[in-house]
């Protein structure tokens, strides 16, 4: 766990990296369900994950939102920047890794778990969303997706030297 331990005490600035390189991608309209290629490296990802945890928060306690939540694309974890790069370009890179599929289940579930809050926000029970939201599974397995991350991280820096942990440090200009 030492990646995510030092990814954590770091997350804001990693927060405001990951919005400087801009990576959320585009779905491609002409292919349906096909996405471009989303390029993360495990800090941006975790950083990801954490976005849109934030997104869904907000969108949950935002009573005047025009943004309605739709439990079936909240539980396509597949839609995802993480699950994106999951089942892209990290299903290839490390998906023979121990942790991998632990970390595709996880965020599977997790998403699961979201499209349930936000079916039970669309009905009505906003209180009860909330609530689960702050101190039930949801939680359990957010933090649990961001524990496989780092623990993956440290797994792929153990067998696959060179592997992109974090961003490549900016270069100055001379």
């Amino acid at each position: 766990m030492s990646f995510l331990n030092g990814f954590m005490g770091n997350a804001k600035a990693q927060l405001k990296a990951l919005a400087a390189a801009g990576s959320t991608s585009k779905r491609r309209a002409s292919q349906g369900d096909a996405y471009e290629p989303v390029r993360l490296d495990f800090i941006s990802a975790i950083c990801a994950h954490r976005q849109w945890k934030t997104y869904f928060n907000d969108c949950l306690q935002d009573t005047e939102s025009d943004e309605p939540l739709d439990a079936e694309s909240v539980g396509r974890g597949d839609r995802s920047v993480v699950g994106q790069w999951l089942y892209g370009e990290a299903s290839l890179r490390f998906g023979k890794l121990p942790s991998f599929d632990k970390l595709l289940d996880t965020h599977s579930q997790f998403h699961e778990e979201a499209a349930r809050i936000a079916q039970m926000h669309q009905n009505g029970q906003r209180a009860e969303a909330l609530a689960l939201l702050r101190s039930g599974e949801y939680t359990r397995l957010s933090l649990k997706v961001m524990g496989l991350l780092g623990a993956l991280a440290d797994e792929s820096a153990r067998t696959q030297p060179g592997a992109r942990l974090a961003p490549a440090p900016a270069q100055r200009a001379a």
